[in-house]
């Protein structure tokens, strides 16, 4: 299990049914900075839950979760903020790498050029 902070911009939370003990969980469906869509689980018992309610997240905002994925395929959210609770702007985070990764696509391979001939 590879653990990774990544950006996320939210496009839709519903509730999953709580825990045993009670705490809430979440499914999410966020784009990532590189412009896949992924779908999110919130793992079990994790405190995030109630420091960033992801109910209360606006869609089209930004959250830096702490994922990793399980043996099969499941992505977990173990750690998640957004912009209030991590006083920082994720969404201009999540803009810079955004363009920093549009703009490394565009990037092409340098032509070779060919030497000239002498008349």
């Amino acid at each position: 299990m590879k653990h990774e902070i990544k950006l996320l911009r939210l496009l839709y939370a519903k509730p999953i049914p709580n825990t045993v003990n009670g705490n809430p969980r979440w499914k999410f469906y966020a784009r990532e900075v590189n412009g896949e869509m992924q779908e999110f689980k919130t793992a079990s018992d994790v405190s995030s839950a109630y420091g960033c309610n992801l109910n209360c997240v606006r869609a089209g905002r930004v959250i830096r979760a702490h994922v990793h994925e399980t043996a099969t395929g499941t992505l977990m959210v173990d750690i998640w903020d957004d912009s209030r609770s991590a006083q920082v702007n994720l969404d201009d985070e999540f803009d810079a790498l955004e363009l920093i990764t549009e703009m490394r696509l565009e990037v092409r391979d340098p032509q070779t050029t060919t030497t000239s001939t002498r008349l």
